[in-house]
């Protein structure tokens, strides 16, 4: 019976994830406190030292643009997904309220030119592969595009990392889970604990 139900023998509750998430954020939220303290500490001082203010203060004082267009990405849906084994690197998609975890690994596959046939992409790579260089911009065919085998994976807070199955709601994901960090590579079913 194990056996038979080893795949959601191991599924995790979603009450036990949203108890791990809390704690995390609350142990964050506490270390963000402790270090706004310190940094109203350290602008007391400055400000006391002295009017002027050496040129390294003033160019790190704009390093505050990331964080504003990190909020802007939350208020507008607006996720990065990062794709480091495959040709796009990051894409930030704006997700809807019916987006699925497979229309995001979908964005990373690739799509054949409008002049191609269903076919002729196939073969296009095939006579590509196999030595000839006319018309090539990549010879050796050594682009890489997302296959069947590439999942969309979500990491971050105490639980680590895991992979989301294709039919998973983005959009209420991104709610339970709004710090996490996106990444497509390629899914060992081996891996699994």
């Amino acid at each position: 019976m194990l056996i038979k139900y080893q795949a959601i023998l191991w599924t995790i509750p979603g009450f036990m994830v949203m108890q791990v998430r809390y704690l995390y954020e609350a142990e964050g939220n506490k270390k963000a406190k402790d270090a706004k303290a310190v940094r109203k500490l350290l602008a007391k001082r400055a400000r006391s030292d002295g009017v002027g203010g050496s040129p390294q203060k003033k160019h790190s004082a704009g390093g505050e643009a990331p964080l504003v267009s990190m909020d802007s990405d939350y208020e507008n849906n607006i996720i990065r997904v990062k794709a480091p084994m495959l040709n796009k690197v990051l894409m930030a998609i704006q997700l809807t309220d019916f987006m699925r975890a497979g229309d995001i690994v979908s964005k990373f596959r690739r799509r054949p030119s409008p002049s191609e046939g269903p076919n002729e992409s196939y073969k296009l790579s095939e006579s590509s592969s196999s030595g000839s260089y006319r018309n090539c911009l990549n010879p050796h065919n050594n682009n890489k595009f997302a296959s069947d085998k590439f999942f969309l994976y979500e990491a971050g807070g105490n639980i680590g990392e895991r992979c989301l199955d294709h039919d998973t709601n983005m959009m209420a994901l991104r709610k339970v889970n709004p710090h996490a960090e996106w990444i497509v590579k390629p899914h060992d079913p081996f891996l699994n604990f």
